[in-house]
């Protein structure tokens, strides 16, 4: 499935998680405006969201259960991407030149 942006989005984080299955994370309470997504800390003290469906949670310990890795792209409107997967509100997507990550699905439009 293709994907056209309809709305500019520069990356927020330019230090992305990328995280391995079975590592441990804390959990911050932080406010989101899309649902499904925790803030979490690793035990460097990296910070960032992760999907809730990528983790097991055990109090304030985040226990990682599938490799996640929470690049976002910055694109432009009219860029076109192929879209590889949607998380809680959010799409993974790919370039015909190796460009790589999230972006919010409500700055796409699926084309095809």
């Amino acid at each position: 499935m293709r994907c056209k942006v309809i709305k500019n989005y520069t990356s927020a984080f330019p230090e992305p998680l990328i995280l391995k299955k079975g590592e441990n994370l804390r959990v911050e309470n932080k406010k989101s405006e899309w649902s499904g997504w925790i803030w979490s800390i690793t035990e460097k003290g990296d910070k960032g969201w992760v999907p809730e469906n990528h983790v097991k949670i055990h109090g304030n310990i985040v226990e990682i259960i599938k490799d996640y890795n929470a690049t976002e792209i910055t694109a432009v409107k009219g860029q076109i991407f192929q879209v590889e997967k949607e998380e809680s509100e959010w799409v993974w997507v790919s370039s015909e030149n190796g460009e790589f990550g999230w972006i919010p699905q409500k700055n796409i439009e699926i084309i095809e």
